[in-house]
């Protein structure tokens, strides 16, 4: 198919065998490969790990990611990302007039300046309201604000699957428990999942796994989402008459649960936000 072409492969990168290498960005941390598919006028992004991102299908991607948690909160005002250095997932933030602070974790600068180079993104680094914190997410959650743990409308959470599995912040503290931390008692955690739905654990309340497929060249796309107060069947949802390409409005949705692949809700846990783990002592 010309939609999905996960099943060419060129040492574990999926697209490199019709995409033409066009640039390639060495940092601190890795290399960083631009190719390019002029007949297809698309470009992608890839680390030696594998595809990290195509502009064929960033509102794919990004969308659900972003807008798909966000109708379920009234306002929109403090979000963060861990992952998302391409900077699409910030652009999808800003949609929202009502934004106060957004922060970005983020392993690699030089996936920022190549993406703004290749991607035209923006990190907007002039903006007040957007805080960048460049270096291991690990050692980041560590130094954020002790105010900013218990804070977020919105956290997500753009990484491998595999990192969000194995790497810890604390002992015995794994990093998608810390990022739970971060949610506000009335927030929302959202992340992808690269394999399948539930390969990362969790223990919110309330959990929805969203798939999509026909997504261009990745085939398929999972967001896992997870709440402690937000009860994703029986909420209210709100249109924040946000503009996108491939995710449709609440209003306009003939199928509000549209995507769902999974769903549990735990009610005894609806007014928690946290398991009694401090990391900033």
């Amino acid at each position: 198919s010309d939609v999905c072409e996960m099943d060419i492969t060129n040492d574990g990168n999926p697209i490199l065998d019709k995409y033409q290498r066009t640039d390639a960005q060495p940092s601190h941390y890795q290399e960083i490969t631009v190719s390019r598919n002029k007949r297809k006028n698309d470009t992608c992004l890839s680390f030696p790990s594998g595809l990290q991102t195509c502009a064929s299908f960033r509102p794919h991607y990004h969308e659900p990611l972003v807008h798909y948690p966000a109708r379920y909160l009234e306002q929109v005002k403090r979000v963060i990302f861990i992952g998302g250095g391409d900077s699409m997932t910030l652009h999808e933030i800003l949609k929202y007039p009502t934004v106060e602070l957004v922060v970005g974790l983020e392993l690699d600068q030089q996936v920022v300046r190549t993406s703004f180079k290749h991607f035209a993104t923006q990190p907007h680094f002039d903006d007040d309201r957007v805080q960048w914190w460049f270096g291991d997410a690990v050692k980041s959650l560590l130094m954020l604000p002790r105010e900013y743990y218990g804070s977020f409308d919105l956290v997500l959470v753009d990484l491998e699957t595999d990192l969000m599995k194995t790497l810890n912040v604390t002992q015995g503290t794994s990093l998608v428990e810390v990022t739970k931390l971060l949610m506000a008692p009335h927030g929302i955690i959202a992340r992808n999942e690269d394999y399948y739905l539930g390969a990362t654990d969790d223990d919110t309340a309330h959990k929805v796994g969203l798939y999509y497929n026909d997504v261009p060249v990745i085939c398929e796309q999972s967001v896992y989402m997870g709440s402690n107060s937000v009860d994703f069947f029986n909420d209210h949802v709100f249109d924040h008459q946000i503009e996108t390409f491939t995710l449709p409005p609440p209003t306009e949705a003939r199928d509000l649960y549209a995507g769902w692949n999974d769903y549990a809700s735990k009610k005894s846990m609806k007014n928690s936000n946290n398991n009694g783990t401090n990391v900033c002592d």
